[in-house]
């Protein structure tokens, strides 16, 4: 990593080219920012938007869960303090007698009639305990034989007062059955005592049978999408009706970091209504822009290094063309001339180059020929200088030759 960054900085400092695209880069680096940012800040505002929007939705739908179980609870309250019904339940006994027969068909039929006024009650019955009986709205008449169911209907009269429970259908009541096997039913169950202002009551016990699938389908309203999952729980957090509850799944599914869960608890019943959805889905459109986003920071990031071959080809090349054959002249080779094609500043420098190369060689070949010329004056100078003692030196040597013979012949003689 170090070399590499030694042979950037190398390159910084000797070219222009990488100096321009480094610097045009720079110059990107806001708008990246900015835009990088402008992304971000629309996913949280989405994200936002959206848990205010499902938020608000859910509340709303909350508000008339809530109303459903106050009518159901009022319901309820008509029913265990109808005094013909309470009669009707106290004067029958053990025994099924016809007369028990036609009151149980009576209490029926009322609670039919009830029934049909609010479409969010699946069925209606009433637990019997003398006989054991149980009336309901589905079902009609049947004897509860086992012990433990007797046993669950004695503790529930000895625990709930005047009270309301609501009573999940995977409830066990005995060993190997649950609440909603005994009572044929998938879903939630209001139960509570009949005869309510009377402290010398009979074990009786009223039960109303919420409709799980006109609950499913309150809520499935809010779902913004097929992937999207939407929950009803009680307090306890059990599962009262979802989109996964249909399958016999009991429990709401934990949300992954890549879900948007929202939440809206009730005041009056303790119960809640989530939300799960894939965050995926409210990003689309954002994910949209990010990638529109990324597509023109790749493009600016081409056109940066673009310009920045131009802006070198047009400006920085003709520089180094003109640094190279200054070089080239100043090493010595006077024939050095630039290729021109330019019409501009660049061009007039280049051709200000050759003219100065020309006249620069010029100059040196005329300094050159003057140096020559006054060389070649000075040494004929010298020349004519030394030519006039060369001539005395060779008179003087002939003059002696001269007298040399003559002496000689003169001895001779």
């Amino acid at each position: 990593m170090i070399p590499f960054f030694r042979w950037l900085l190398h390159r910084f400092s000797r070219k222009i080219q990488v100096r321009l695209t480094v610097y045009f880069l720079i110059i990107l680096l806001p708008l990246v920012a900015v835009s990088l940012f402008a992304v971000g800040k629309s996913r949280s505002i989405v994200y936002d938007q959206a848990v205010e929007q499902n938020r608000l939705a859910l509340a709303s739908v909350m508000d008339h869960i809530d109303l459903t179980l106050q009518n159901v609870e009022e319901i309820s309250t008509l029913i265990a303090t109808d005094a013909g019904l309470v009669e009707m339940l106290n004067k029958n006994g053990s025994s099924l007698s016809p007369d028990m027969i036609v009151d149980f068909a009576q209490l029926l039929k009322q609670l039919s009639n009830i029934g049909a006024v609010n479409h969010y009650l699946s069925q209606i019955s009433v637990y019997h305990h003398a006989s054991d009986m149980m009336i309901s709205t589905d079902i009609g008449g049947r004897r509860l034989a086992s012990e433990p169911h007797r046993d669950w209907f004695g503790r529930f009269a000895a625990t709930v007062g005047t009270g309301i429970r609501y009573v999940m259908p995977d409830e066990r009541v005995a060993r190997n059955e649950t609440f909603g096997q005994m009572l044929d039913t998938d879903s939630v169950t209001l139960v509570r005592m009949m005869d309510l202002y009377n402290t010398d009551r009979q074990p009786n016990v009223l039960l109303i049978t919420l409709n799980k699938m006109k609950l499913l389908q309150a809520i499935k309203m809010l779902l913004p999408s097929p992937k999207a999952g939407i929950y009803l729980r009680d307090g306890q957090g059990r599962l009262i009706a979802g989109t996964s509850g249909m399958d016999g799944i009991s429990a709401v599914p934990q949300p992954s970091a890549s879900e948007l869960e929202v939440t809206i608890g009730s005041g009056y019943s303790g119960w809640q209504l989530t939300l799960m959805q894939p965050k995926r889905e409210l990003y689309e459109e954002t994910d949209q822009l990010r990638m529109f986003t990324v597509v023109i920071i790749a493009v600016s990031i081409l056109l940066a290094v673009g310009i920045s071959l131009l802006v070198y080809r047009s400006i920085a090349y003709p520089v180094h063309k003109l640094t190279r054959g200054m070089k080239q002249f100043g090493e010595g080779q006077l024939n050095v001339r630039l290729h021109n094609g330019r019409k501009d500043e660049f061009g007039f420098l280049i051709d200000s180059f050759n003219r100065m190369a020309d006249m620069q060689k010029r100059l040196i070949e005329d300094h050159y020929e003057q140096q020559l010329r006054v060389a070649r004056t000075e040494l004929q100078l010298l020349q004519s200088q030394i030519n006039p003692h060369f001539c005395t030196i060779r008179s003087i040597r002939s003059t002696g030759r001269r007298k040399t013979t003559r002496l000689t012949k003169s001895a001779k003689w």
